[in-house]
């Protein structure tokens, strides 16, 4: 389990803790109500708990291999598949363990949905909005792929003519003055 299902998952209940600090104007507070210089819940939290719920189903696979592992060890052991107490563990397991984690995988599946749409997933590991989302984003996202396209061209341009800017380069930090991740 450690080396499958739960290798590389987020930390959920930090995750939980940092959205629901995050008021409803988006700005983090204190239990007092006042504001805090924190930085707040994003979609990277978002896409943090999207992939932790798509590794539920993993998880209870993980389980449900392990069960049958130790019954058929425990049947083994006794030599005349006699009920034994690994019958009582298998039914506490998936009364327990199996059968909250397929109700929570399956209540899950319209947030996954909605995360799916709604975040680019070419852009990964930036967290970005899908430009498909909102006809106005997707008319300012091919705004700033022309613009990305004449700046090459200008650099290219440059650096072909002037030796001075054969070691220039276009860099961006995909945030403006505003703090607002461009698509």
């Amino acid at each position: 389990m450690q080396s499958g299902a739960l290798k590389g998952l987020p930390d959920v209940d930090a995750i939980i803790a940092k959205i629901s600090q995050t008021g409803a104007s988006g700005a983090k507070v204190s239990p007092k109500g006042s504001p805090k210089s924190k930085k707040e819940a994003g979609l990277k939290e978002v896409f943090q708990l999207y992939t932790f719920t798509k590794s539920l189903v993993e998880l209870r696979d993980g389980l449900i291999e392990l069960v049958v592992e130790g019954e058929e060890s425990s049947q083994n052991q006794n030599g005349d598949g006699e009920y034994s107490h690994m019958g009582q563990q298998k039914q506490t397991t998936e009364r327990m363990l199996l059968a909250p984690l397929k109700e929570l995988a399956e209540k899950f599946q319209v947030y996954q949905q909605l995360v799916e749409h709604v975040i680019d997933f070419n852009q990964l590991p930036d967290y970005v909005v899908n430009a498909q989302f909102d006809a106005g984003l997707l008319e300012l996202k091919e705004e700033k792929d022309d613009l990305n396209r004449k700046a090459h061209g200008i650099l290219r341009t440059a650096q072909s003519t002037y030796a001075s800017f054969a070691d220039v380069k276009l860099d961006s930090s995909g945030v403006s003055r505003s703090g607002l991740v461009y698509l």
